[in-house]
């Protein structure tokens, strides 16, 4: 999550992954800056659940993350268990990156 979110953060995507074993991924505007990692930035469950135009960004984001080797459920969140290595962590950031890179390049995904 930490990781992941420093990528959002350098990017100015407004955007944020949260949650525990599964790492939800949210693309929109924050109501509020969560006290912890496990909770989404706003209590609006129509922003959780995002509008036609964000499960889009999630889809591509999968379908991105796919091209570089990372299973995703359809860009909606990542699935972490113990049999994930330092290595397999770094691998998806590095991924998580490349695509988000990509979805800028392409203009589909806004910015802050």
């Amino acid at each position: 999550r930490e990781a992941g979110n420093q990528v959002l953060r350098d990017r100015k995507v407004s955007g944020l992954l949260y949650g525990r074993t599964i790492i939800h991924v949210y693309f929109g505007p924050f109501d509020f800056l969560p006290d912890n990692e496990y909770t989404p930035p706003t209590s609006d469950v129509a922003k959780i659940m995002g509008s036609k135009e964000t499960g889009a960004l999630k889809n591509l984001l999968g379908f991105h993350l796919l091209q570089r080797g990372i299973a995703t459920m359809s860009g909606r969140f990542f699935v972490m268990s113990a049999v994930h290595s330092k290595q397999d962590v770094d691998r998806t950031i590095e991924a998580f990156a490349e695509s988000l890179d990509s979805m800028i390049a392409e203009g589909v995904l806004p910015r802050t």
